[in-house]
């Protein structure tokens, strides 16, 4: 029987072959080989390599080495901690393909891996070393021979479970820890695709930053070694009650270049509670010069959120964005963008300087038919907005109440709570139409002219109200008020310095042409010293506060008659409007008024008396002073007429005497 001859001894062959397996199993001792291994890893690296645990070697099904704790050591120059440490790893390769010079690695497992990168102050980082420069090659054969070993590798599958990467940058002072960090893979194969998956938590110092990550994709690196493409790539990021961020598309790069780029990029955003934010782009990035390029650039945003006018904004965007990702400085362009809120509609331009920096700036520039905040219409508006290191700046202008309008308002997120400023002008506000806007009631008609600066804290009603401070100047020209209360109680008094007039719907209304004032707002207080309303024939001024904390008003008026250049006396009736806004209760005093017109009067009379008195002295003083000077010139005359009678006398008896002489 020849042939069970031959089977025979196949059988006690094949018994001899797993016997001498048996025994080496039984009798291997990989960890005499422990100083050889650490001693050949300190000779081509200069780390230290440090095992722990044992070294374990098992056959079936397939040849496996499974390690305890294994540390690499840091690079010199770097700290202590290890480079690279792991609680367990375990390896485990086909025998068979081993024979025909394969190595076909069924599984790459690695439990608790530690992997600490680190590039201090200079640039150097803790890998360099690990590929030396100056490294002695193998000799030939030995290299032959690992070429044909590793050319034909297959690693069925890579698992890294429970692990974490910590990455330190001393030039940023940046640090990045990816924990726990699991990765597993499909069949490694040269050449071909293979199926990859990572899920890891992200912790970052600065900016500070927590997510979750979660990827999937087909990887491929060419038979060049250096062409490399992710096809289907999907990766989640989520940030706890923050957001959601899903990006997709297919990547393709070079490693030698150190260039990618996704010509297809996809991503949704979902704010939590807020709405949804995607982005479509071309995306090209340069890791040799940090440098990250987004071209064809649309983002769509739907926000919803009770402290957006109307509770929802869409925005849509077109643009670039131009990266450098070392030193975070570039420039976010959108020229095209459309943002629409309350039934509003803004166009205009956004850009964004250094969007990775605490420095950023933003700057846009926006125009609309209108912008409504009830009950403020501005028409025919245009917006500008800027951002820089927290300080924000708006600056709106418009139409308002028929009125033009100029503003500035500054808001300073970095104080606690927000503060903000702002600067209001208007010029030819028509006051009807606020009013009206305000409390259903054109109660004073005219062209205001205001100018107005506030500032506050941001946060609720109350404690806007208790902490605003300012001024306002404002002048109200050609106006009327209208018959309410505090209109009756002022036409009890203008009564007596002109008629009333009855406007086309027969109410009664007090005309004036000029209505100004200043004011002083300090915590929710408005005070003026004066405000003056000026009539045809009257003049209003008056002093208070008005308190929109308690919704009071304390105020004192005097209505008197407009001077007059013959005519100074300042005849007036105090009017006292005190009490909640809703009921203020008016006193008149028109008594003081009357008494005061009846004491002018009678002032009057008096002066009439003293200049009745006064011109007839001075015309009785005239009548003697006009007697006195005709007999001073009668008796002027009488002497001068005696004088000339003496003289022509003596003249005579001169002559006689003369005459006895001859």
């Amino acid at each position: 029987m020849p042939l069970l001859r031959l089977l025979a001894w196949l059988l006690a062959l094949l018994l001899l072959i797993v016997a001498a397996i048996a025994v080496f199993a039984l009798t291997f001792d990989a960890n005499r080989y422990k100083p050889e291994i650490t001693a050949l890893l300190k000779e081509k690296t200069g780390r230290t390599l440090t095992i722990d645990g044992d070294i374990s070697l098992s056959f079936y099904p397939d040849i496996a080495l499974q390690l305890g704790q294994v540390a690499v050591g840091n690079a010199k120059g770097f700290n202590d901690e290890a480079f690279a440490e792991a609680d367990n790893a375990r390896v485990t390769v086909q025998f068979l393909p081993l024979l025909e010079q394969q190595l076909k690695i069924n599984e790459v497992h690695l439990q608790g891996l530690k992997l600490n990168l680190h590039r201090n102050k200079s640039g150097k980082t803790n890998w360099q070393d690990l590929l030396p420069e100056n490294s002695s090659k193998a000799n030939a054969s030995a290299g032959e021979a690992m070429t044909s070993l590793l050319g034909g590798m297959v690693i069925t599958g890579v698992s890294v479970q429970d692990s974490q990467l910590h990455w330190q940058d001393d030039q940023q002072g940046k640090t990045l820890i990816l924990a726990p960090l699991n990765l597993q893979t499909g069949t490694f194969q040269p050449g071909k695709p293979v199926d990859l998956r990572l899920d890891a938590a992200l912790t970052q110092n600065e900016p500070p930053l927590t997510m979750q990550l979660s990827l999937t994709t087909v990887a491929q690196l060419a038979e060049n070694q250096e062409d490399f493409s992710l096809t289907d790539l999907r990766l989640q990021v989520k940030q706890p009650e923050r957001l959601d961020t899903n990006l997709r598309g297919n990547l393709q790069g070079n490693l030698k270049k150190e260039r990618a780029s996704i010509p297809d990029l996809q991503a949704d955003v979902i704010l939590d509670g807020l709405g949804k934010v995607t982005l479509s782009s071309k995306l090209d990035v340069n890791l040799a010069k940090q440098q990250l390029n987004m071209t064809d650039l649309n983002i769509n945003a739907d926000v919803k959120s009770t402290e957006i006018p109307g509770g929802q904004l869409q925005q849509q965007s077109s643009g670039k964005l131009s990266l450098n990702l070392e030193s975070g400085k570039g420039l976010l362009d959108l020229p095209q963008t459309e943002i629409k809120a309350a039934e509003q509609q803004l166009t205009g331009s956004l850009q964004v300087r250094d969007p990775l920096l605490p420095s950023r700036v933003v700057d846009g520039k926006f125009s609309a038919a209108q912008l409504s905040y009830p009950p403020f219409i501005l028409q025919q508006a245009t917006l500008g907005v800027q951002f820089t290191e927290g300080q924000v700046k708006l600056t709106p202008t418009g139409t308002l109440f028929k009125g033009a309008y100029q503003g500035e308002i500054n808001l300073d997120t970095l104080q606690t709570p927000a503060t903000f400023s702002s600067e209001h002008t208007v010029k030819k506000l028509r006051t009807e139409e606020l009013l009206f806007a305000l409390t259903d009631d054109r109660l004073v008609t005219g062209a205001l002219d205001m100018t107005a600066k506030f500032d506050s804290v941001v946060g609720d009603e109350q404690a806007f109200k208790q902490n605003l401070n300012g001024t306002i100047d404002l002048t109200l020209n050609e106006g009327t008020i209208r018959d309410a209360n505090f209109a009756q109680k002022t036409r009890e008094v203008i009564q007596l310095f002109e008629k009333e007039r009855v406007n086309e719907v027969g109410e009664t209304e007090v005309t004036f042409t000029q209505l100004k004032g200043q004011w002083q707002v300090k915590q929710g207080v408005f005070h003026t010293d004066e405000n003056v309303m000026l009539a045809p024939h009257f003049q209003v001024k008056g002093n208070g506060d008005v308190n929109i904390v308690a919704e009071s008003l304390d105020f004192k008026l005097r209505i008197s008659e407009k001077p007059k250049p013959d005519n100074a006396d300042d005849l007036f009736a105090p009017l006292h409007i005190h009490g909640a806004w809703g009921k203020p209760s008016y006193e008149l005093e028109l008594d003081v008024l009357l008494k005061a017109i009846a004491q002018r009067e009678l002032d009057k009379e008096k002066s009439k008396l003293k200049g009745r008195f006064e011109t007839e002295k001075q015309e009785q003083l005239d009548a003697l002073k006009q007697k006195g000077n005709e007999v001073k010139e009668r008796v002027q005359q009488d002497v001068q007429s005696e004088v000339e009678k003496l003289e022509q006398r003596l003249q005579d008896e001169l002559k006689n005497k003369l005459k006895g002489l001859f």
